[in-house]
């Protein structure tokens, strides 16, 4: 569960890859060569904390509180024919309260496939096997924004099945004590969830103070300069030059 009472909760799911080991200054076609596996992510993101930070110079520290994932991880070799030069033709699909929030064409949303952004990734310095990158969401046209009582799916689809790798649900619980994000884990794509989480909320008088986002575990989104933020959000990571 994560203390979610700070309003304007809006999701950024995105694409992402882990990579094996990648050198410094690798080419776009090498560094394509690197990804091992596929996932969807959804970062989260309080807006009003965003623009505080943004407009203090703050780093991202108390805006984005959660970052989660889809259960299931594939090779790029499991979506033969949507899988081509670094990009996926997949459709981002987001349900709100069960209803269709948005359908994206992931692929027509990533100016930069993952050959050019992890190769501008390793300008500077080399890539572990296990390092993440996002691709940044798609521009929807209108932001998602969740509100106490409401629930959210978020999965790729390919075609009319499943998506490859299963979904994110999440249900934004309307309590007196506190409202919380309950998170559920769907492998196998029926919308029942097969894991919840089950961390509690500290208390309404707690004084535990805020925890920063780990920075190593935000890899991600690396975006060329020369890319309009439409599929990200300004602030999210300095943004090296275009390759």
């Amino acid at each position: 569960m994560l203390d979610l009472r700070a309003p304007g909760l809006e999701p950024e799911a995105q694409l992402a890859v882990i990579t094996g080991d990648l050198p410094q200054g690798a080419v776009p076609s090498q560094a394509l060569e690197s990804v091992r596996l596929l996932m969807l992510v959804s970062d989260w993101v309080l807006r009003p904390a965003q623009q505080e930070e943004l407009a203090n110079g703050w780093p991202a520290l108390h805006s984005r509180p959660a970052l989660q994932f889809a259960p299931v991880a594939i090779t790029p070799d499991e979506l033969p024919g949507a899988w081509y030069l670094g990009r996926a033709a997949l459709q981002l699909q987001i349900m709100r309260n069960g209803r269709k929030q948005a359908v994206v064409d992931a692929k027509a949303g990533m100016q930069w496939s993952f050959g050019d952004l992890l190769a501008e990734a390793t300008r500077n310095r080399p890539l572990r096997a296990g390092t993440l990158v996002g691709a940044g969401m798609p521009a929807l046209g209108k932001p998602v924004v969740l509100e106490a009582g409401d629930s959210l799916r978020i999965e790729f689809k390919l075609g009319d099945g499943p998506g490859p790798f299963g979904a994110i649900d999440m249900d934004l619980a309307d309590s007196e004590d506190a409202s919380a994000l309950a998170t559920d884990a769907d492998a196998d794509g029926d919308g029942d969830g097969d894991a919840d989480a089950a961390d509690e909320p500290p208390p309404a008088d707690s004084h535990e103070p805020p925890r920063a986002t780990d920075e190593a575990s935000h890899e991600a989104s690396v975006q060329p300069r020369a890319a309009k933020a439409a599929d990200t959000h300004e602030g999210d990571l300095d943004e090296p030059a275009s390759p």
